[in-house]
């Protein structure tokens, strides 16, 4: 049989790193993609600057008066209903209104009042079309944040990642996205499709959404699959918390699925190599120190130092527990 050098120097390799260091090999799949959100505006590795969109809460309220006392099946009400179905060319009016009777039409009002504030918000007439799609612009620009810098895009947030009326977190004019039957205990991660619903954040826990019982309605808020906000993407994000260690010897560990025991002086930290996912959409290994008792959770900045992760990733620290107990 012939062995490429290759893979002799890869067997070499793995041999040497066994007797000095404590090589493990982890047969692993976990996504450690960033995904967090914070008062700090940032949300993974990106920062941004929320952008007003105040102006949903002005056309909704505005909504909510002509509804007043009136019910769909008003006659006076058929001109509203048409104009929120006007944004969706593929739903023409016998199409959403058959026999007397309206298909529901809370994702076209929602598509109806976004689409006032930004020409190409994506109109639908299922929420979790937009919804995803938000989800989708949170992926791409946590990739390659400098792609998008400067660029005006909505974005999903996880309903934990957003304070509720602060700067940088849930604002008026920012929208609420919840599950309905079989999608009540959905999650941001397990959601992908089916019964819905979107409010436009009013402010105080509230939100107006549409064909709620046959109306427009202001209802308070119920637990939210998550939140879409409109954002300026300003670049990358510093989370560390600017605690340093010490500085990494040099081993990069860059063949795959691998933690690397690393040792400078009293500190040991393992860190993930440069191959997974974490690091192709981040540009920096995460790691941690290996002291149990008073363990720390870490990123090498592009100073190629060690520091502690920021209150502002605590998703790709739980993330990293998990997987640290998954060893044992």
């Amino acid at each position: 049989m012939i062995i490429s050098d290759d893979l002799l120097r890869s067997t070499i390799r793995q041999h040497l790193l066994n007797e000095k260091v404590g090589y493990q090999r982890a047969d692993f799949d976990v996504d450690l993609r960033g995904e967090n959100g914070e008062e700090s505006a940032s949300f993974g590795n990106v920062k941004f600057e929320p952008v007003p969109t105040t102006q949903a809460v002005t056309i909704a309220e505005k909504e909510l008066g002509d509804w007043e006392d009136k019910k769909e099946s008003d006659e006076s009400m058929l001109g509203h209903l048409r104009k929120y179905w006007k944004p969706l060319a593929s739903w023409p009016e016998d199409k959403w209104k058959k026999n007397g009777k309206y298909t529901a039409w809370s994702a076209a009002f929602v598509s109806w009042v976004m689409s006032q504030v930004d020409s190409n918000w994506v109109s639908n007439a299922a929420h979790a079309v937009y919804f995803n799609d938000a989800k989708k612009n949170r992926k791409n620009i946590i990739k390659d944040p400098d792609k998008f810098k400067g660029r005006e895009m909505w974005v999903a947030f996880k309903p934990n990642e957003l304070e509720l009326d602060k700067a940088g977190g849930l604002q008026p004019g920012d929208l609420v996205f919840a599950g309905r039957e079989e999608n009540k205990s959905a999650t941001f991660d397990t959601f992908v499709k089916g019964p819905s619903h979107t409010d436009v954040y009013t402010g105080n826990k509230q939100g107006i959404g549409g064909n709620l019982s046959d109306r427009v309605a202001k209802v308070n808020m119920k637990k939210p699959i998550g939140y879409i906000k409109r954002i300026k993407v300003t670049g990358l994000a510093d989370n560390s918390s600017g605690e340093a260690l010490p500085d990494d010897p040099g081993n990069t560990g860059k063949s795959g699925n691998e933690f690397i025991g690393t040792t400078t002086g009293t500190a040991t930290i393992k860190f993930m190599g440069k191959d997974l996912e974490i690091t192709k959409l981040t540009g920096m290994p995460y790691g941690y120190s290996t002291d149990e008792a008073n363990r720390k959770y870490l990123k090498r900045n592009k100073k190629g130092e060690w520091k502690t992760l920021g209150s502002g990733e605590k998703h790709i620290r739980d993330k990293m527990i998990a997987f640290i107990k998954s060893l044992k």
